[in-house]
């Protein structure tokens, strides 16, 4: 399956990108300087980055906020969305959301930010004379109990990404077993939806402490591929505008591939890079 990426996506020359994810913690730039010092109730905990330009972009109640992040580096930032413009101010193209934990303030990155059907993305350096395998890993989780959010991560050349089988190797007690495999990656979760009342007081779907799941899979990347695109799409959640949380994602070579020259068998060789 390939990932929903616009065909007229730029892709930059191999040379210039980086072999492997960048800020694949999303911890790149703090809060403050995400969301220009905003502290206004509603304002706190997501903001809207266009990669492009680090502008950045929030609403609550009917009201509108942006500036531009300070010292803006988008090679630092690395991040890009397959969004398009659409109607409302959120929906800016190729913009990516992140959001921060009320409970921890860890900073993590929406999926579904305003649009169904996006995916956040990365471009990658991977030339190499032989097959190398790649291994994947990331955190996931749905954004309340209300709804299995859904994703998969699709790496291949832009445009022909294909859906990685990702391994569940945590759980988060809400019944999913490690162990299981699948290209859809779906996390049980047991926090309330946004707005509930519990005990009086009003919910944040921003509390995901011990909610979070651990995936791990591996890719191949065959000789010759100079750019590999790294896609984390969003299947199915709750609404255009939210679910599919995701955190701490990593690429890195795992070992080469090699061919035995004398008879042409294939060897790996774990370690070595």
């Amino acid at each position: 399956m390939s990932a929903q990426t616009p065909m007229n996506a730029s892709t930059i020359a191999n040379a210039t990108l980086p072999d492997h994810i960048v800020n694949g913690d999303f911890e790149a730039y703090t809060w403050r300087q995400l969301t220009g010092g905003q502290q206004e109730p509603g304002l706190g905990n997501w903001t809207s980055i266009d990669p492009a330009t680090g502008a950045s972009y929030v609403s609550s109640n009917n009201n509108h906020w942006s500036w531009k992040v300070t010292d803006w580096d988008n090679n630092r930032f690395a991040w890009a969305s397959t969004q398009v413009k659409g109607a409302s101010a959120e929906q800016r193209a190729g913009a990516v959301e992140l959001q921060k934990e009320d409970d921890t303030n860890n900073i993590y990155a929406e999926i579904t930010a305003a649009q169904a059907g996006t995916a956040i993305y990365q471009d990658i350096n991977t030339a190499s004379d032989t097959p190398v395998v790649y291994r994947v890993r990331l955190d996931h989780a749905s954004i309340s109990r209300t709804w299995l959010d859904k994703m998969q991560v699709l790496v291949g050349k832009p445009g022909e990404e294909q859906a990685v089988p990702m391994t569940r190797t945590s759980s988060n007690g809400n019944g999913d077993q490690t162990g299981e495999t699948s290209d859809v990656i779906a996390t049980t979760v047991s926090n309330q939806p946004q707005g509930c009342h519990s005990d009086g007081v009003i919910c944040s779907a921003r509390n995901h402490k011990g909610q979070w799941e651990t995936y791990e899979g591996q890719v191949t990347i065959p000789a010759g591929q100079q750019v590999t695109r790294f896609t984390f799409l969003n299947k199915s959640s709750s609404s255009n505008n939210s679910g599919n949380l995701v955190d701490n994602i990593v690429f890195e070579k795992a070992y080469p591939l090699n061919y035995d020259a004398n008879g042409g068998t294939l060897t790996q060789t774990p370690g070595s890079k």
